[in-house]
């Protein structure tokens, strides 16, 4: 149950920044959070982004 609730308010999310961002190629959406099982850590998150090769000075995290 927390799964399925976790994916629908994801996707809307994620949706609802691909909109906000679209115009701006500076931006880019992630979804490691919502591909990832369990619950999900900023600290982990940003440690995986940065792993994963992202520039550690142009990163930049929005929660909501």
């Amino acid at each position: 149950m927390e799964r399925r609730l976790r994916e629908r308010g994801g996707t809307r999310g994620a949706t609802m920044v691909e909109l906000a961002i679209r115009e701006d190629p500076r931006f880019e959406t992630s979804t490691i959070e919502l591909d990832a099982d369990g619950p999900s850590y900023t600290s982990v998150t940003i440690d995986r982004l940065l792993a994963g090769g992202r520039n550690r000075l142009a990163l930049c995290f929005v929660a909501g």
